[in-house]
């Protein structure tokens, strides 16, 4: 019993944290992707890609997280997805095309 109870409790605190630290903020993404890129492609690609991504960027906020699409639908263009979660970005698909 006491052991179901730790886990209880373990998983309600961290429920609270991402709760708290979900980044729900649409500018913040943007800045985090234009340092990615400026980081793999250079200062000059990275100024240019902040309007393009904020206009082209989506969200769903789901509280305990946000996810974050970039770009159209077209097969011509590749479709970023981000998760932020307890105050950091991560990439689920699309790092790999900034690299090429």
């Amino acid at each position: 019993m006491k052991t179901k109870n730790i886990v209880l409790v373990s998983i309600i605190v961290i429920c609270l944290l991402a709760l708290i630290t979900n980044p729900s903020s649409k500018s913040d993404y943007v800045d985090w992707v234009s340092t990615q890129i400026k980081d793999e492609g250079g200062v000059l690609l990275g100024m240019i890609s902040s309007p393009i991504v904020k206009s082209t960027t989506t969200k769903k906020n789901y509280l305990l997280f946000t996810l974050y699409k970039t770009g159209d639908d077209s097969e011509n263009s590749p479709n970023l997805v981000v998760l932020g979660i307890f105050d950091n970005f991560f990439w689920i698909r699309g790092a790999n095309e900034l690299k090429e």
